[in-house]
């Protein structure tokens, strides 16, 4: 899963913060299916995904980010694709069920990249002891420099 607060696209990329451990590692059952594509993104990472026009864009192995019903905003990779009923199996490379049927329309984008561990900061930045933090450094900058 990932953190939905960074979920905004701003130019087709869209920015979230990875919130569980679902593509950290292989399940034992996808060691196989996974030969080759050694990428892991981690609890805390921050990630970018670039929205796509068509299923076509889409491939077996690509990781997406998708709205799932019961999770909101997922993170996981494409293990089968439909092309003609734009439908999409995915699966996060820990675990050892898919999940359930992916529609093209709820595809937010396609991850391109990633920024490790420095998700941990924004979303601490984003919460309420972050903009205190954030605020009162702001407020003892200008009282400083204002009082001399």
């Amino acid at each position: 899963m990932v953190n939905t607060s960074y979920n905004a696209s701003l130019f087709g990329l869209r920015l979230s913060v990875i919130s569980s451990s679902s593509m950290a590692s292989v399940h034992q059952e996808n060691v196989e299916f996974l030969k080759g594509h050694e990428d892991r993104y981690y609890k805390n990472d921050l990630i970018f995904a670039l929205e796509v026009d068509s299923i076509e864009d889409l491939g077996i192995y690509d990781v997406i980010l998708f709205v799932d019903d019961d999770y909101g905003l997922m993170c996981h990779r494409i293990v089968r694709i439909d092309v003609s009923e734009e439908k999409i199996w995915t699966r996060g490379d820990a675990n050892n069920i898919l999940d359930g049927v992916v529609d093209f329309h709820d595809v937010k984008g396609k991850v391109v990249g990633v920024i490790p561990q420095i998700g941990a900061l924004t979303l601490y930045l984003h919460s309420p002891y972050g903009i205190l933090g954030v605020s009162l450094a702001f407020f003892f900058l200008f009282w400083r420099a204002y009082s001399c």
